[in-house]
């Protein structure tokens, strides 16, 4: 692995546990890790972006066009992770990660 494929893995890392510090080498299980949780983050953001948000008063027909209008725009728009996402993947692998880290 390249010096620049570790700064990247370092930075996916860092990405989903801003919190903890980043690893201090980056082993083939840390990178494969960090390429499943960020697969996992972008097919997540792409289905939020067909979900409708919700109206402030009662529905009705006007709504629902603006709503279809978005969900097109956020469908062909810049890809985003949603934050909700971001910590859903990063809880669904933090065991994984520690142990990647401690290398077992």
């Amino acid at each position: 692995m390249t010096s620049e494929e570790e700064k990247f893995v370092r930075e996916v890392l860092q990405f989903f546990y801003p919190d903890h510090p980043g690893p201090q080498m980056i082993s083939s299980d840390l990178a494969n890790l960090a390429t499943q949780m960020m697969k996992e983050a972008l097919e997540g953001s792409k289905a939020m972006d067909y979900v409708p948000r919700p109206p402030g008063s009662k529905p009705g027909p006007l709504w629902l066009l603006n709503q279809a209008v978005q969900i097109f725009w956020r469908a062909t728009g810049k890809q985003k992770i949603y934050e909700i996402i971001r910590k859903t993947v990063a809880l669904k692998h933090r065991s994984e990660y520690e142990m990647a880290l401690l290398g077992v």
